[in-house]
């Protein structure tokens, strides 16, 4: 099976400048507080062959989050390559069922992955299509 796995980044990270488009975090340098000027974005890679493959980008937006970027991305990176895509890999973020719906409405498996969260482990959830 071949994946796409979507993770989310930061971008073009400043002190000094900023446009309407950038998120802005508050960071520590030598005990000063700072703020740091960024972009967010998701990125999606075809996963499983000896290196990873990026396939595109989507900016994140201003007061918007990871999933609604990664649903308009996927949207693209399916129409593209969807023939040459099974499945989509997601962290936990990605592990809500409106993104799981969206993932199966477009026929393809989803698998979140989901790391130690105070303690307790989980496994790796798969979802298969129905049969």
């Amino acid at each position: 099976m071949r994946f796409a796995a979507l993770d989310g980044m930061s971008f073009f990270p400043s002190r000094h400048r900023c446009c309407q488009a950038c998120s802005e975090r508050k960071i520590k340098v030598q005990g000063e507080e700072l703020i740091e000027y960024y972009h967010r974005g998701v990125v999606c890679h075809l996963v499983g062959f000896d290196m990873a493959l990026p396939l595109d980008v989507e900016l994140i937006g201003p007061g918007e989050g990871e999933i609604s970027a990664a649903k308009r991305l996927l949207e693209r990176v399916l129409g593209r390559y969807g023939r040459f895509i099974d499945g989509v890999i997601g962290d936990a973020l990605y592990f809500e069922a409106p993104f799981f719906n969206f993932c199966i409405d477009h026929g393809k498996h989803v698998v979140a992955v989901i790391k130690e969260i105070k303690g307790l482990y989980f496994r790796m959830r798969k979802v298969s299509l129905p049969r």
